[in-house]
């Protein structure tokens, strides 16, 4: 137990955070050309939470061949940073094209010995799943010849199609699922996806982390009155959901991608069997259909949908050009809007897959012809926010208000200068999520300053001086200074709005220059009420559970071993952060 008499701080740590639905980079993002592999085919299908991106690309003359690639931001799996040919299935590999990876960076994709003769694969970076790294061939349904993968989530479970002879009518096609491992009461390996009564034939798109499905079937194989139904199947039931058409009964509606929320997106059809149909892309909530919109043309299409509920696709404008959009909260906005004003981009023409930190993926056009692009927030999404005590948080170093104007005299939490003669920095963890470490996307604001006085200056404003990821997902957070005694620190980070508040309480809180328990005791009762808004939260000066409020539960708060503040830390509100914190 720290006992440093009257000269005992105590510094207490709240955490008091709240996400807010996904929106658009404050900072806005870079964009990437991915490369190519000499030909005028490229386009990225999708990217994972690390910005690594699989797609496909044609070579030159003479063989225009397509390649399935992985591109990675730097060298991984023994690979090398950027582009990298995948290769394809032995006596397949004509044509390959990557169409999904998960967060392992396993993807799935097709290789093909003509333009629908394919055979699906799954490609490992590195041992797994009992599986060496490298392209394993996922077989077709039995009595189909042909087999056509689309989709996989986290636990590499696999979507996608098979048929006798070729996706070209008359040739229909079932949808399946490909298990590594035993799950929903179904053996590993690949498993029929049942038709919807009426229907004839059925394509699975995606897949989501428990195992829904995002499926399309139609009316019959093929033909002016062949009729389109976007479903969600559910393994573990065997259950369709269906996702009706804005246009009514007899029109169409098509799945494309699925969320963690099985939220599902792709586009519907007003007027399917005669040339003036308009498709527009859509969004379903359970049954309910959102119309995401267009640009004034004729035809949208929602490709890829992340947990915050952003969208991304390609729409036609007013003039039947294709442009790749980002739709949120009900407003769909040009990605070509983000552009900088000098770019070798003319037109980024759709975006396929949209990451849960907001990396997207596309095609788009340069002077050199179509690339494949990679946009990256300049602040990546987050979808957790936790900071471990620091550890001066139960400190024994100056009373308050402070008696000097020196470093050594105040707090040293967050700052590089502490007198402690090392850094004492803030440590965030964001969830695995890498490249936030720009210091303008990381906001620091104090109470009172104006109020703080060392000798006879005002403190001055703090601010983020530095950010170090330390590890994965693991920042450390430098201020131009300590923490201020006796005010409230919040910091947040912009790439969601989370934040956490930090506040240090002098020890001789009832100011009869003595630290006893009685001070402890109304530091710890003056901070409770401070942080309380009722009926949020509840608080208790009783840290030990015994009953009574005493001097264990001092002993027990002043810890710094055990760390027994913790049961003070706290998931609050927006409203319940404004009661004590003002304005800022």
């Amino acid at each position: 137990m720290n006992t440093k008499s009257k000269h005992t701080m105590i510094g207490v740590v709240l955490s008091i955070g709240f996400g807010t639905v996904g929106f658009a980079s404050p900072l806005g993002y870079t964009i990437t050309n991915l490369g190519d592999f000499g030909g005028d085919e490229n386009d990225a299908k999708a990217v994972n939470r690390f910005g690594h991106v699989v797609g496909y690309s044609t070579a030159g003359a003479p063989s225009y061949e397509a390649h399935a690639w992985l591109w990675l931001p730097e060298a991984k799996f023994g690979l090398s940073a950027g582009m990298n040919d995948l290769g394809g299935v032995p006596n397949w590999d004509d044509n390959n094209i990557a169409w999904d990876v998960n967060s392992s960076s396993q993807v799935v994709g097709n290789s093909c010995v003509a333009s629908s003769y394919c055979r699906a694969f799954l490609w490992l970076p590195e041992y797994s799943l009992g599986l060496a790294p490298g392209i394993h061939q996922l077989s077709p349904l039995p009595g189909d010849d042909f087999s056509y993968a689309s989709g996989l989530n986290n636990a590499a479970e696999v979507v996608g199609t098979s048929s006798e002879y070729g996706l070209t009518p008359p040739d229909p096609t079932d949808s399946w699922l490909w298990l590594p491992h035993a799950h929903y009461g179904r053996s590993a390996g690949t498993h029929l996806i049942p038709l919807v009564l009426g229907f004839a034939q059925s394509g699975a798109t995606d897949i989501n982390g428990a195992g829904i499905v995002a499926v399309t079937q139609s009316t019959v194989e093929f033909g002016y009155e062949q009729h389109f139904r976007a479903y969600k199947w559910d393994p573990d039931t065997t259950n369709f959901t269906a996702l009706p058409s804005a246009g009514g009964a007899n029109t169409d509606s098509f799945a494309v991608a699925v969320n963690d929320a099985e939220i599902v997106v792709g586009d519907w059809e007003d007027d399917p069997i005669t040339q003036y149909a308009q498709r527009r892309a859509a969004l379903w909530e359970g049954t309910t259909i959102t119309d995401v919109g267009s640009f004034g043309g004729t035809h949208s299409t929602a490709y890829g949908i992340n947990k915050w509920t952003q969208v991304v696709g390609g729409s036609d404008d007013e003039s039947e050009t294709q442009r790749a959009f980002l739709w949120e909260d009900g407003t769909m906005s040009d990605l070509n809007d983000y552009l900088p004003a000098e770019s070798e981009w003319t037109n980024l023409t759709v975006a396929h897959d949209i990451s849960d930190p907001g990396y997207i993926v596309g095609r788009g056009e340069t002077s050199e012809g179509e690339r494949p692009f990679l946009m990256t927030p300049v602040c990546p999404y987050n979808n957790s926010f936790y900071t471990p005590l620091p550890d001066g948080t139960i400190d024994a170093r100056q009373p308050h208000p402070v008696d000097d104007n020196s470093f050594s005299s105040r707090q040293g939490i967050g700052s590089p200068n502490s007198y402690t003669g090392g850094p004492e920095p803030i440590v965030v963890y964001l969830n695995s999520i890498t490249g936030a470490d720009n210091p303008e996307c990381w906001e620091l604001c104090e109470t009172g300053i104006e109020q703080v006085e060392t000798g006879t200056d005002p403190l001055n404003d703090n601010f983020v001086e530095s950010v170090d990821e330390f590890s994965l997902g693991k920042y450390k957070v430098y201020l131009d200074r300590p923490i201020s005694a006796g005010h409230w620190t919040t910091i947040t980070y912009l790439g969601d709005g989370n934040e956490v508040s930090y506040a240090s309480l002098p020890a001789d809180a009832n100011g009869d220059g003595l630290s006893h328990p009685v001070s402890y005791m109304l530091a710890l009762i003056n901070y409770i009420n401070q942080v309380q808004t009722p009926p949020h939260g509840s608080y208790s000066t009783d840290i030990d559970h015994s009953g009574v409020t005493n001097a264990q539960d001092i002993s027990r708060l002043t810890d710094q071993g055990q760390r027994t503040l913790n049961p003070l830390r706290h998931k609050g509100l927006r409203s319940s952060k404004a009661a004590f914190l003002g304005e800022f």
